[in-house]
């Protein structure tokens, strides 16, 4: 289960919260692997990878007039491939790869509106993640909604995301698999509720995968206010899609969710009234009373990933109030906290894979965002860079934990996407 980046989340019983600070770091690894430009493409970028090394991406051309295109790459120093718009001419991004290699993108039309779009392949062409069309199971969908934009996948390729009104109103919606030329979609939320789906899981439940999204808490449709975490289960007797809220821990004001993973457990953040001192939650079902993470020096902290183990990296404020990373385990109650870089600051969680690796962007000696990872074994470790820039990030981990997507500069000081093994 990705998020696309496109592309943020009491001890049980008498179990103590065990924290250790990894003091162990190495060299940076041998450079990034960067992709070449592919012909009269001035400025590339990576954007997700996958567990075969494919990575999804985009360029901009080296002329003042040509548009932003999707693109491929199919593994380390590869050459990218430009996939095709859905209009000719019109801008274009991939961001998103699952494991069954449909690529997950956004494309503007020949009107200039952007839809969420899928490519079957590198070389087909777009399927367009379809809006909702008028009266849709509901009278009060008088007209089609005009835009879709892709939010989260699985690795099936499943994508949640959102349909969207002329008036700028969202209903969340899941476009299942894809194997021909049209993308419909199920509706996962009420009509124009503003609801925002955050993740996918992988097991179908009656037909359909589970998700988890936030939705406008009471009786607000707005986008603005206090939003609530929500599962969405598929319900064959009921036919459909029901929305379950998070149970709140106690005297909690209101918990989002950031991830689902396939065994149900549940990643978050739970908010309390008065002075709020956010922390991480861990719910083992969507009907579950949520376990909370409890920081060194009562820091603030927020769930951001879970993998399919329950392992979870969350993000805490440091004393000086910059944001650094940890993991938890919540069955055993075990935190461990992840160590900067030599003379660096922070460091912030990209991804968590299913092998306990996190991928980070770190701050380091020189104040310079570097690139690293972290293990239980290894420490903090930096990356390098792409091919003898000094700039650079990792952009997203793949589900196993063993490369990530990489953007930054070279030593020309052009933008170049690439990935490194983690």
């Amino acid at each position: 289960m990705e998020t696309i980046n496109r592309f943020s989340r009491l001890p049980l019983g008498l179990a103590a919260i065990i924290s250790t600070l990894s003091g162990v770091f190495a060299a940076p690894v041998a450079a990034q692997t960067a992709f070449p430009n592919p012909s009269g493409q001035a400025q590339c970028e990576a954007n997700d990878i996958n567990d075969s090394l494919g990575v999804a991406g985009g360029c901009v051309p080296s002329n003042a007039s040509g548009s932003r295109v999707a693109t491929y790459a199919a593994g380390p120093a590869s050459m990218p491939r430009i996939l095709q718009a859905l209009s000719g001419g019109q801008p274009c991004t991939a961001t998103g790869l699952p494991n069954n290699n449909t690529l997950i993108g956004s494309c503007e039309n020949a009107g200039g509106v952007v839809l969420g779009v899928i490519w079957l392949t590198p070389e087909s062409t777009p399927v367009t993640l379809s809006p909702l069309p008028a009266l849709k199971g509901a009278l009060t969908q008088l007209v089609s909604d005009v835009a879709s934009s892709p939010m989260a996948y699985n690795q099936n390729g499943a994508v949640v995301g959102a349909s969207t009104s002329p008036g700028g109103i969202d209903t969340a919606v899941l476009w299942p698999p894809q194997t021909g030329s049209g993308a419909s979609m199920v509706v996962v939320s009420s009509y124009g509720d503003n609801c925002e789906a955050v993740d996918v899981n992988g097991v179908n439940v009656n037909g359909y995968p589970t998700i988890a999204l936030n939705c406008p808490a009471g009786f607000s449709s707005g986008r603005a206010g206090t939003r609530v975490g929500k599962v969405a289960v598929n319900n064959a007797l009921l036919g459909g899609y029901q929305l379950v809220q998070l149970p709140l821990p106690a005297a909690g004001l209101n918990c989002t969710a950031g991830g689902i993973n396939d065994a149900l457990q549940i990643v978050g953040t739970c908010h309390f009234a008065g002075t709020d001192n956010p922390r991480a939650a861990y719910w083992t079902s969507p009907t579950s009373t949520p376990q909370l993470l409890t920081a060194s020096g009562g820091a603030r902290n927020a769930g951001r990933f879970i993998n399919a183990s329950g392992k979870i990296a969350f993000s805490y404020q440091k004393s000086t109030g910059e944001v650094e990373s940890g993991l938890w385990d919540p069955v055993p109650n075990v935190t461990t906290y992840v160590a900067d870089l030599p003379g660096g600051s922070r460091c912030e969680a990209v991804g968590l894979g299913d092998n306990n690796t996190m991928a980070l962007n770190c701050e380091n000696a020189d104040e310079q965002v570097q690139p690293a990872k972290w293990t239980a074994a290894g420490g903090t470790v930096a990356l390098g860079y792409l091919s003898g820039g000094e700039a650079g990030a990792l952009t997203a981990s793949n589900e196993a934990g063993t490369a990530a997507s990489v953007s930054g500069e070279d030593s020309a000081e052009n933008e170049v996407g690439g990935e490194v093994g983690l």
